[in-house]
This record gives C-alpha cells, structure tokens and sequence, in this order.
C-alpha cells in the first residue's frame, strides 16, 4: 500500500516520491537523509569539452556535472516545492582518488554525486538501471599527486556504474546517466509503497473519513468533520491516515 510519512519512517533501500522525484533511501542519520535519485536526472558529459578547469579535467569542483546539479537540477527541485535551505541539507562530497590523493579536496553541494567509496558501501541498496552507466565524483587520478596521473591520462578520467553493477571509468568527456545524490531534513513527508496491511490500522477503520478534511493556516493544521470528499475541493480532502500512513481513496476512486 501507498504510505505517506515523515522521511525518516522509510527504510533503508526503499524507493520514495518526493517533489515529483523518486529516490532511494541509503541512510538514516538523526536529522537527516541520505539519498540517491532512483533515476536518471539527465545525461551529459563529466566535463564538457568548452567548459574550462582550474586543477584537472577531472575535479568535481568545477565540472559541467555539479554546474548542472547545482543550477537547473536544484531549479527543478525547488520549482517542485522543495525548500533549499530547509528541506535540503548540506552534502560533504570526499574527492579522494583510489591512490589515496586528495589533491581535490572536499566540496560541500547541495545536490553531488556518490563517491566510489559510498558506492562500494551502499551498492546493495541501490536499484539496478537498464540505460548505460552513470557517473560517480571520484577521480581515477589527479594531475600534480598521482603516479603519471597526466601522462597515463588518468587525470582525465572519472568513475561510473554500468547497468549491471559493476563500476569502471571513462574519459571525462563521455555521457553517461546522472543520479544525484542528496542530503534531505528527515522530517520531510514523502510516500512510498509498504508491505504492510492494506486494510490499515484500528484509527483507519473506525475514524470516518468520507465526512472529513483539512485546512492550513497560521495557527497550525487540523481535521475538518464535516464536508470531506462530496465537500471540498480534492486540494483539501484529506487523503491519507495520520496514524499508518495508508493512502484513502473516496468512493468513486475504488476499483
């Protein structure tokens, strides 16, 4: 059955809607989320071609991935309901390179891309993709620390996740899937699919939500017992239990 809870009721490895967007749950912190989008936002280039960099082709930093994450992705999010400075949170990306390198540092987005370190964490939680690979923020090499890392080229490559799992690394110039990956507030209200009882809990069979709605305003929200469904416009019929979760349906919806 369809849920609508808090973020943080949804267990790791579970698929969610939230803003129109579908994401996977990977952890849950005290006051936050860590999650990945369940599909590709776009695809495009690590770093394209006329985009300049300051310290390697293959820096997050300044690559054309974060600009796109950073401005038309988080447009997006935010044209969708979502609150920037509330609703998400701070995202720490570690850019070391395997050789341990961390001539890139760390940078902190509000919208990134896993780590092959995060992905080698989290790789059983994550939901296969048909289309090809998409791109993670870790650099094979960088160009000033890395053994050869220009003359091997390895300062112009990044890694990425093929469809079946298993990861590898292209030319930065190459297009492949992006799945961003964010920090979200844990008391967001999102729905989900449950396996739980789809005849809900004791309050969803005794409470009579036919006759029943809601409304918002400066003092709070609260239930309105009169009206519901045949009442009020369908903006402000109540369409979930506050108790389970369970998703309501008025009569003409049943199958």
């Amino acid at each position: 059955m369809v849920k609508h809870t808090k973020l943080r009721e949804v267990p790791a490895g579970t698929t969610f809607t939230v803003w129109d967007h579908r994401f996977t749950v990977l952890k849950q912190d005290e006051d936050r989320t860590f999650v990945l989008a369940a599909e590709f936002a776009t695809t495009m280039p690590f770093r394209r071609s006329e985009d300049e960099y300051k310290v390697g082709y293959n820096d997050f930093r300044d690559s054309s991935v974060r600009a796109y994450l950073e401005g038309p992705y988080m447009d997006e999010l935010v044209k969708a309901g979502a609150d920037r400075n509330g609703d998400i949170l701070p995202l720490s990306i570690d850019l070391k390179s395997p050789d341990g390198q961390r001539e890139y540092g760390f940078d902190v987005v509000s919208a990134g891309l896993l780590t092959l370190e995060q992905y080698g964490e989290f790789w059983q939680l994550i939901p296969l993709l048909d289309d090809d690979g998409w791109w993670l923020a870790s650099p094979y090499k960088t160009p000033n620390r890395s053994p050869y890392g220009y003359s091997s080229s390895g300062a112009t490559r990044a890694f990425l996740v093929y469809s079946d799992g298993n990861w590898y690394l292209n030319n930065c110039s190459s297009s492949y899937g992006i799945r961003p990956a964010l920090n979200l507030n844990s008391e967001l209200l999102v729905s989900w699919e449950s396996e739980g009882d789809e005849e809900g809990c004791e309050f969803c069979n005794t409470f009579d939500f036919g006759a029943a709605s809601y409304e918002v305003d400066k003092y709070g929200a609260r239930v309105l017992l009169a009206g519901g469904y045949n009442g009020f416009p369908k903006e402000r019929q109540l369409r979930f239990c506050p108790v389970c979760g369970r998703e309501l349906k008025n009569n003409d919806e049943e199958e």
